[in-house]
């Protein structure tokens, strides 16, 4: 491997735009003009000079990065060219890790293609790493983390709540499971909006309001995540069960009503803002108004979305019913009680008073130029 000298930068745009294009015989072209090109280690651009994609070779880009729209056709056969010609094991190597975690790949499909040819030129995969779900699932990728569980891959809590296997989730469930671990796999299905999953973590002791670190990230709670992507009926959930909107996310110190704000959900940021300082008549945009839009994107699960806390008997057929009942702040009854097993509600509770504190309002939440990479699946 060599770094580029201003020709060869040249004909190594080329070749990028080539496989852009998914123009195989322009490809292969400079591939026959100049062997070395396979080689290459760009240096130049910005995307080149600093950050994950430093150094790039042609390979990369096989997996859509930088976002260059969707990936074509014949992307696998363009692949397969660059291999052939030569491409380095490390390579291979860095370019499945981009795979795993493309938006492009996963939404065109040739994910599967991609990660066979990369084995094949070198590159390991571990389906027995715990994390290898976590990639696809969170960066926008959930099609390839569904064919990777096709193939064998471990599968645990988090990543049943994000892809919304509920049969699974359930088994997975038990009272020895640690309230971070239930927390982070409350987060797992924010992201996803996986709104059932997230309504069965709940009942289950899940806390909404609890900083936890999904996929390394600096800590934040599943209702900032939700409230970042603008997923108001998850929203509506957390609140409800007592989420707390005044926690503070441990890097930025943004509150959900800021990450809503800096997520483009302005009307979100206000009502939980308002939530948070205890005004009248405050609540985050309607269930109702938003659910034309999700409808399509929840199928069967739609009819769950008008279930309350105290309807639990539309998630009873889901809870394992050898749990003891844990309520959503954590408050263990019998099972058995009003509600259901698993989910029954401790009616003597008094609701949590919240504390407003007189301090100066944080500055809006950043969750900073990498992280909105990831969620537009360009690392």
């Amino acid at each position: 491997m060599h770094d580029a000298d201003s020709t060869q930068t040249d004909r190594f745009r080329e070749a990028v735009a080539a496989i852009a294009g998914g123009d195989l015989d322009r490809l292969a072209a400079l591939l026959d003009a100049d062997p070395g090109l396979v080689a290459v280690r760009c240096r130049v651009g910005e995307c080149y000079e600093t950050g994950y994609f430093a150094g790039a070779t042609l390979l990369h880009h096989v997996a859509g990065n930088p976002d260059r729209g969707p990936l074509p056709d014949n992307i696998a056969a363009c692949t397969w060219l660059l291999l052939d010609r030569g491409s380095a094991a490390w390579a291979a190597q860095a370019t499945l890790e981009l795979v795993l975690t493309s938006r492009r790949a996963s939404e065109s499909g040739a994910a599967p293609a991609l990660i066979d040819l990369l084995i094949a030129g070198g590159a390991r995969l571990d389906l027995a790493d715990p994390d290898l779900l976590s990639k696809p699932l969170l960066n926008l990728a959930p099609a390839t983390a569904e064919k990777l569980v096709g193939r064998g891959a471990r599968i645990d809590v988090r990543h049943a709540a994000a892809l919304g296997r509920i049969e699974t989730l359930t088994r997975l469930l038990s009272p020895e499971l640690d309230r971070e671990v239930l927390a982070e796999a409350l987060a797992y299905a924010c992201i996803r909006e996986q709104f059932l999953a997230a309504a069965l973590l709940l009942g289950c002791g899940a806390e909404g309001d609890r900083l936890v670190r999904p996929g390394g990230q600096p800590p934040r709670t599943p209702l900032h995540e939700a409230a970042w992507r603008g997923h108001v009926g998850v929203v509506e959930r957390l609140l409800a069960h007592g989420a707390d909107p005044e926690v503070r996310d441990g890097r930025w110190g943004g509150t959900a009503a800021d990450w809503a704000e800096h997520g483009g959900h302005p009307e979100l940021a206000v009502g939980c803002a308002g939530l948070r300082e205890g005004r009248p008549g405050c609540s985050v945009p309607s269930e109702r108004a938003t659910r034309s839009r999700l409808a399509g994107d929840r199928g069967c699960i739609k009819e769950h979305v008008r279930c309350t806390m105290a309807e639990s008997t539309c998630l009873n057929e889901h809870v394992p019913w050898a749990m003891v009942g844990v309520t959503g702040r954590g408050r263990r009854v019998d099972a058995g009680s009003a509600g259901g097993p698993g989910l029954a509600r401790d009616r003597s509770a008094r609701p949590r008073r919240r504390v407003l504190r007189a301090r100066p309002r944080a500055t809006r939440a950043d969750p900073g130029a990498h992280a909105l990479a990831r969620s537009r699946g360009e690392c």
